[in-house]
C-alpha cells in the first residue's frame, strides 16, 4: 500500500503522522523543541532542532509498524508561519529564526504601512494592515539592526520553506505562505513592491509553489537521515491555517472552523477577496481558487498553558495525579458558569485579533475575595472563549449570515469541560472532529495525496473528516455568557489606553 509522511510543525512541538490514501493515520510520533521568549517582545527558536525533530518522529513511526520504506510516496509539511529565517550563500542559516510570536518588529511595521501609503492602501493590497508580528517587518528589522547578517542573505524562508529546503534541497514558498507577504492572485507572484520595502531585493526572492506541487525528491542526505527511500516525492505544503482548513472537512465556500493551538483562530473559506473587520486578514487556501477568511488570536492554549505552568505547578508535577488536564477539568466543573463575576484577558502576548493592539496584555478583572485559583481557571478557559467567538462573530458578519455549524479542533478540544463551556458561550451546537489534535498533519497529507494523483478535487478531503463529538448549549446558561460576553469586549474599550500608556516603547 502507499504511505504519506505528513508533519504539523507547531511552536512547541512537532507532530507527524503515517496515512493511507483513504486518510486513515497507521502511526503517529510528536516531540517537542525550545522556544527562547526574550525580552521586549522578542521570540527566537532554532529551525536545526525542527529538523531534528522530523528525524526523530520519523525514525519513530518507521521502527513502530511494518511498512516499507518505498512505500513512503510522499511527505509534506504544515507548519506555523510568519517566521524568518535568514538563509546564506551557503544555504546554511544565518541566525535563529524570529518567531511569529515576535513583536519585535512594530516600528517596521508602521513605516512598511506609511510606505505602501497608509492603513487603508495597505488593507485594500494585503486584506489586512502589517503588525510587528509579520513577516516583511522583521525583514526590514534586520536591514536597520543587523545591516551584516542582512547583507549575507541569499533569501528568508518561512518555516515550510525551512524544512522543504531540508528534504528536497529547494529553496521555495508556498502559495500560503506567500499570500502573507503580498502574493498578487493575479500574477501568481510576489507584489516585487512590497518586498522592496522590507529592504530586500524581490529578484532574489525564492519560486512559489502550490501547496500540492511536486517540489522534488528526497536528497540523498536527507533519505539516509530519515531512513525512507529518496524516490519518495516532497509537496509544497501550507501553513498551519490552511492546512487544518483542509484537515477540518470545512474547506468548501462559506464553511468555518475553529483552532484551539498554541494560537488560535476562526475561518472561513470563500471565493470572495475582501477588506475584513477585527483584524481579519484575507489570505490564499491551499485550493488556489479559493481564499481564507481568518481572524487569527496571538495566544490560544498558549495562556491556558501559561496559567497551569504558574499557578498549578504542584498539581502538574505531582506524580499522584496522572492526567493533569482530567483532574483540572473537574475543579472547573466545581465552579459556576461565569466564574462569579471573575473576568480574564487572554492577550498576554498583545492581539491581533478581534483586536489589533501590540500593547494590550492579559488580566484578572473583578477579583475579590471569594475567589480561588479554580475560580481563575474556570476564567481562563471563558476568556479564550469569548475571544474566539468575537472572532467568529467578526467572520459572520463580514460573511452576512452565520455558517452552518460551529467545528472546533486542535489541542484543546481534548478537554470535554471547555468544549461545553464552548457551546454554552457560543450558545450553538458545536462539532469537533476525530484526529482533532493532528488535523493540520491531515490537511497537509491530503494536499500530498492530491499531488499524487490519489484525488481529484480538494472536495474529497471531506472524505477525510469525521465528526467525533457533539456538544449542545445548555439554555439556562445562555443569559448570563450573553452579558459576559459583552462585559468582556467592553473591559477592553475600558482599559486600551491604559495598556498602550505603560507598555509603549519609548
Amino acid at each position: 500500500m502507499d504511505y504519506i509522511l505528513s508533519y504539523d510543525v507547531g511552536t512547541s512541538a512537532l507532530k507527524a503522522i503515517l496515512v493511507n490514501k483513504n486518510g486513515e493515520i497507521r502511526q503517529s510520533a510528536q516531540e517537542c523543541y525550545e522556544v527562547n521568549l526574550m525580552q521586549d517582545g522578542y521570540v527566537e527558536m532554532d529551525p536545526a532542532e525542527w529538523w531534528a525533530a522530523v528525524v526523530k518522529t520519523t525514525k519513530s513511526i518507521m521502527a513502530g509498524c511494518d511498512v516499507l520504506p518505498d512505500e513512503i510516496k510522499g511527505m509534506v509539511f504544515c507548519t506555523q508561519a510568519l517566521n524568518v529565517i535568514s538563509m546564506g550563500q551557503d544555504g546554511k542559516i544565518l541566525r535563529p529564526a524570529i518567531s511569529w510570536l515576535d513583536s519585535r518588529a512594530d516600528e517596521e511595521a508602521r513605516e512598511i504601512v506609511e510606505l505602501i501609503g497608509g492603513p487603508e492602501a495597505c488593507e485594500a493590497v494585503m486584506g489586512t494592515v502589517f503588525s510587528g508580528m509579520d513577516s516583511l517587518p522583521k525583514v526590514r528589522w534586520l536591514m536597520k539592526n543587523e545591516p551584516k547578517t542582512f547583507e549575507k542573505m541569499k533569501c528568508f524562508l518561512d518555516c515550510n520553506g525551512y524544512l522543504t529546503y531540508r528534504a528536497s534541497g529547494e529553496m521555495v514558498y508556498d502559495i500560503s505562505s506567500a499570500s502573507f507577504l503580498g502574493y498578487d492572485r493575479e500574477s501568481g507572484s510576489i507584489i516585487p513592491e512590497l518586498i522592496g520595502t522590507s529592504g530586500f531585493d524581490p529578484e532574489k526572492f525564492p519560486r512559489i509553489v502550490k501547496s500540492f506541487e511536486r517540489v522534488g525528491n528526497l536528497t540523498a542526505v536527507a533519505a539516509e537521515e530519515l531512513g525512507i527511500s529518496t524516490d519518495t516525492a516532497v509537496f509544497g505544503g501550507t501553513c498551519d491555517i490552511q492546512g487544518t482548513t483542509i484537515g477540518s472537512g470545512m474547506a468548501g465556500n462559506e464553511e468555518a472552523h475553529i483552532y484551539l493551538g498554541t494560537s488560535g483562530w476562526a475561518a472561513a473559506g470563500t471565493d470572495k477577496v475582501a477588506v475584513l473587520s477585527n483584524g481579519g486578514g484575507c489570505i490564499m487556501s491551499a485550493d488556489p481558487s479559493m481564499q481564507l477568511w481568518v481572524y487569527s488570536t496571538e495566544t490560544c492554549c498558549a495562556t491556558y498553558n501559561w496559567f497551569i505552568d504558574n499557578f498549578f505547578t504542584a498539581e502538574k508535577e505531582s506524580k499522584l495525579i496522572p492526567n493533569i488536564f482530567a483532574f483540572l477539568d473537574h475543579l472547573v466543573e466545581q465552579i459556576p458558569p461565569g466564574s462569579s463575576g471573575l473576568i480574564f484577558n487572554p492577550w498576554i502576548s498583545g492581539e491581533r485579533s478581534p483586536i489589533q493592539d501590540v500593547f494590550v496584555r492579559g488580566g484578572f478583572l473583578n477579583i475579590g475575595m471569594l475567589h480561588t485559583k479554580n475560580h481563575m481557571l474556570r476564567a481562563v478557559m471563558e476568556g479564550i472563549a469569548y475571544n474566539l467567538k468575537w472572532c467568529y462573530e467578526s467572520m459572520e458578519n463580514d460573511l452576512g449570515h452565520k455558517t452552518p455549524a460551529v467545528r472546533i479542533l486542535g489541542g484543546g478540544t481534548r478537554s470535554h469541560t471547555w468544549m461545553q463551556i464552548f457551546a454554552d458561550i457560543f450558545n450553538r451546537k458545536i462539532e469537533v472532529v476525530q484526529d482533532t489534535q493532528v488535523a493540520g498533519a491531515i490537511g497537509g497529507a491530503f494536499v500530498a495525496a492530491l499531488g499524487l494523483g490519489m484525488y481529484n478535487s480538494f472536495e474529497d478531503a471531506k472524505q477525510w473528516a469525521r465528526v467525533s463529538q457533539i456538544y449542545v448549549p445548555d439554555p439556562k446558561n445562555a443569559g448570563l455568557y450573553a452579558e459576559g460576553f459583552e462585559n468582556f469586549k467592553q473591559s477592553y474599550d475600558e482599559l486600551k489606553g491604559f495598556y498602550k500608556k505603560i507598555n509603549k516603547k519609548k
